[in-house]
């Protein structure tokens, strides 16, 4: 007989996952893997939608509050009944349309004046950067900017561009800027008040 030694068994931690002695890590990332994706994919999954069936007939009559069954067939959002230029967007922007000088304004331009009554205005701001905005018009003789709403720096120089006339100007302590256009069609800025 001779000398030599058995051959030597590799530990687990070495022999291919195939094999039966394959290591405690592997198995465990794979167990780990699979709870993963199983969580992932209850997550992204939604389940169908159901009916409510009412269990009673609607009433005829507009003016009844409706019974519990036809409110859980409403929509869950109801779309909003004001005029698009009254809801509040990005505040940097705001957009009027007036027909006359008593309709509602809200944002930080206000038309003052129509260039003609009777047809409608509107008056369309944009405040880009520091001290920068773009105004467009229709049908507007005179407005105003409400500097109080709007993130201006005072006391520095402010860029216009109104219906494509560029000015520049100053803001200094001034909570409200007032223009006019002009019998030429230019806008001017109104007295400082």
């Amino acid at each position: 007989m001779s000398n030599t030694p058995p051959p030597v068994h590799s530990d687990r931690s070495t022999s291919p996952p195939n094999e039966p002695g394959a290591s405690w890590p592997q198995y465990i990332i794979f167990a780990i893997l699979l709870i993963f994706v199983a969580v992932i994919l209850q997550l992204t999954s939604t389940p169908a939608p159901t009916k409510i069936k009412p269990t009673s007939q609607p009433t005829s009559n507009p003016t009844s509050e409706p019974s519990i069954d036809e409110l859980l067939l409403l929509p869950k959002t109801q779309p909003s009944t004001a005029p698009t230029h009254l809801l509040p967007r990005d505040p940097n922007r705001t957009q009027v349309e007036i027909s006359s000088l008593a309709d509602q304004q809200t944002g930080w331009l206000q038309i003052r004046q129509q260039s003609a009554f009777g047809k409608t205005s509107t008056a369309q701001g944009h405040y880009a950067d520091q001290n920068e905005f773009r105004i467009d018009t229709v049908n507007v003789e005179a407005f105003t900017i409400d500097l109080a709403t709007l993130p201006v720096l005072k006391g520095r120089m402010m860029i216009l561009h109104i219906d494509g006339q560029d000015m520049t100007l100053t803001t200094e302590r001034q909570s409200f800027i007032h223009f006019r256009r002009t019998a030429a069609g230019i806008w001017e800025q109104e007295s400082k008040q």
